[in-house]
């Protein structure tokens, strides 16, 4: 009797987790269609250019900057979108004399291309001891800091374009936080909400800017997506400080 009720437990088990799985294909289904339309209405999504020159490496363009990280945890894909924004489409090249090469062959056909050259941007890291400090507040608020470009996995040659791209901001688990840590006179740096809210040390805070495109594109290339269907795209707001 017994074994036929495990037997039974097991088959259950095994029809739910069948179900669960056609399920989560059929999401990935829709997303990935979803993402094609996207790229194939635009160019900003595709990274399309002729050599400059025969034999060209074309390892030397790394890509757009979003196609090489992952968010390591969806919850904080808004406030890294609120954090890169445009930058999320420049090209990476491996340095400043590929970018004036495609520039002067117009490789791009045209199209307004940003480069960033790793070999030459000056990265915005955090210093450690501020970066403790910070965490300190935060546990002392029963919250969550950290400096954005921990939050990312990405290849450890291109550390300098993606502390310039995500660095000398950090993300808050509150806006409560955000402000104690951006107005603290030993910690005073920018810092975003998990809701995509930016607090400034300059005293304005604006926030909420969610694209649609990003985000997408974001959450596809992230290893964090678990939910494929259920992303806020959200809108616009602007929050005033309190006198």
């Amino acid at each position: 009797q017994a074994n036929q009720e495990n037997l039974q437990w097991l088959d259950d088990k095994n029809s739910q987790l069948t179900e669960k799985k056609a399920t989560i294909q059929e999401q990935l289904t829709v997303v990935t269609r979803n993402l094609n339309e996207l790229q194939a209405s635009n160019p900003a999504f595709t990274l399309k250019f002729r050599d400059p020159e025969p034999n060209f490496d074309r390892r030397k363009v790394k890509g757009r900057v979003f196609s090489l990280f992952e968010v390591k945890e969806q919850k904080f894909i808004k406030a890294l979108e609120a954090i890169a924004g445009g930058k999320l489409y420049n090209v990476v090249v491996d340095n400043e004399m590929t970018s004036k090469l495609l520039l002067k062959k117009d490789c791009f056909s045209g199209i307004s291309i940003i480069f960033i050259p790793n070999n030459k941007i000056v990265p915005q890291e955090i210093p450690q001891d501020k970066v403790d400090l910070i965490r300190r507040i935060a546990e002392d608020n029963q919250g969550e800091a950290r400096p954005a470009y921990e939050l990312i996995k990405y290849d450890q040659n291109l550390k300098n374009t993606m502390q310039y791209v995500f660095g000398n901001t950090v993300v808050c688990s509150t806006m409560e936080l955000a402000k104690k840590i951006a107005f603290n006179p030993r910690t005073r740096c920018k810092c975003v909400t998990l809701e995509g809210d930016v607090v400034d040390p300059s005293g304005t805070l604006t926030g909420g800017y969610m694209n649609a495109q990003t985000s997408i594109c974001l959450l596809y290339t992230s290893d964090a997506a678990d939910d494929l269907l259920c992303v806020d795209l959200g809108g616009r707001r602007i929050i005033k400080k309190k006198k």
